[in-house]
């Protein structure tokens, strides 16, 4: 009687043990797919992590074998400002590409502002170590007038009748010009009186940069073909505070917009029409007139003529510059911002 009932509760219990089973192999195979994929995914960290540290050590790596920096120099390579050129050379793989560091950090050219000046164009260095020597090699070198005296690579200059002149020259005044630089680094003893730190032409053509007032002045004009007015860019000045002052020109035969620009310690202090500076027989002097030029305040002031006193009367409107002069660099063509930067 009872035998059926027995067999139905075998039966139901073998499809139990069945279920059971196949529920527990899927619930395996669950914990294997799910510890397969946190493995894969501990791993693509791993390897993340792995490629991060890869490339710290790469930049270490590079930066140790073959740099410049902030003037330090190494083995193939250089720097501007806080970027870095990694060249080819023998501490390198065969396999790497010049401007990049082996473990994929890529480093850009020097920045615009930063950029080494080429000497293109370059007509006057007067640096100052023993004499007047133009160390651009035109052979337009300075001659020291007045006991102006040369100490520690600084012309220095008292403020009563010393100073510098260049001869007439093609290279600066004796040809037409459209394009011009004039850099000069200088410090004042003082910035009240108006002292002359650069000149060229006189009375109707020319360049100037001096003192007045407590101000530094950068001045430009060419009038009779161009009707270029005398035209002056100006900041305040600080006495014994080392600065450099750079006029840059870049006209044509008519008056244009943004033609004449000022430059004080590498930054630009504003822009002006202008028109190219026509040649002109005016003197060149640094560090006093040589000739005449004309100041904002109008008129101009006459000082020496080829180097020589024209008068006591007239020699005290030298405006002669006291204090010191480390360098002036003249071009023949237009710096770029970033190259007067870099001067």
């Amino acid at each position: 009687m009872n035998r059926p009932t027995r067999q139905l509760d075998s039966g139901r219990n073998l499809w139990n043990d069945d279920c059971g089973l196949a529920i527990s192999v899927e619930l395996l195979l669950v914990g294997i797919v799910v510890g397969f994929g946190l493995l894969a995914g501990l791993a693509a960290m791993r390897d993340a992590v792995v490629s991060e540290l890869s490339d710290v050590t790469g930049a270490v790596q590079d930066l140790n074998q073959s740099h410049e920096y902030n003037g330090i120099a190494s083995v193939g390579s250089v720097t501007s400002g806080s970027n870095f050129i990694d060249s080819l050379d023998f501490c390198d793989d065969v396999d790497d590409i010049s401007g990049a560091a082996d473990n994929g950090i890529t480093f850009d050219v020097p920045p615009s502002d930063e950029q080494a000046v080429s000497t293109e164009g370059l007509v006057v260095v007067l640096g100052f170590d023993s004499d007047g020597t133009d160390g651009s090699g035109s052979g337009n070198d300075g001659t020291l007038r007045n006991g102006a005296t040369i100490v520690g690579g600084e012309l220095v200059l008292d403020g009563v009748n010393d100073f510098v002149t260049i001869g007439n020259t093609p290279d600066i005044n004796t040809s037409t010009h459209d394009e011009r630089t004039i850099h000069v680094e200088f410090t004042p003893t003082d910035v009240t009186t108006r002292q002359l730190i650069y000149e060229e032409g006189g009375g109707i053509r020319g360049f100037n940069i001096y003192i007045e007032d407590g101000r530094l002045y950068l001045g430009a004009y060419n009038i009779p073909e161009t009707n270029f007015r005398p035209t002056y860019l100006s900041v305040p000045i600080t006495a014994g505070q080392a600065t450099s002052a750079t006029i840059v020109l870049d006209a044509g035969p008519t008056v244009q917009p943004n033609g004449f620009s000022g430059f004080v310690n590498g930054s630009l202090i504003g822009q002006a029409p202008a028109s190219q500076l026509f040649s002109h027989g005016g003197g060149i002097g640094i560090g006093g007139v040589n000739g005449n030029t004309v100041f904002h305040s109008g008129g101009s002031t006459t000082g020496f003529v080829d180097g020589a006193p024209i008068s006591s009367a007239q020699s005290a409107g030298g405006a002669f510059f006291g204090g010191t002069i480390s360098e002036v660099q003249i071009f023949n063509r237009a710096l770029s911002n970033g190259e007067v930067g870099a001067l």
